[in-house]
């Protein structure tokens, strides 16, 4: 188990299928409950990377647990950061902020309605 800083973000970590199987369902486990960070992932032929939005457990002792539907799944590089400081989650359980590259140098993405970041506020 682990603690999840008050500051975090996101939950992300490599996955790739080793046999025929590609579903599984990751879970945050804190002691008396579970909750899916999602219903169903699959896991594509070679290595790529997923990442979730880890915000509702911030400050609980938690347990990353996987389920899996298929079996053949294997998993790497597993860490729980915070991408953008000050970029808070209001409303949008899957909303996941991402660093990515733009045309003039790189901008924060999120794939989800709802943010906040510091004194600005957007919702779709």
């Amino acid at each position: 188990m682990f603690t999840v800083p008050d500051d975090a973000q996101t939950i992300s970590w490599s996955h790739r299928r080793t046999l025929s199987g590609t579903l599984y369902q990751p879970r945050i486990w804190n002691g008396t409950s579970e909750g899916n960070l999602q219903t169903n992932v699959h896991a594509p032929a070679s290595w790529a990377r997923v990442t979730f939005n880890i915000s509702t457990w911030r400050g609980q002792t938690v347990a990353l647990r996987f389920k899996t539907v298929f079996d053949g799944v294997a998993f790497d590089s597993i860490r729980v950061d915070n991408v953008i400081p000050e970029w808070e989650n209001v409303g949008a359980p899957s909303a996941v902020p991402e660093i990515v590259s733009g045309p003039t140098g790189e901008f924060a993405e999120v794939n989800g309605t709802h943010f906040t970041l510091g004194a600005l506020h957007h919702t779709d």
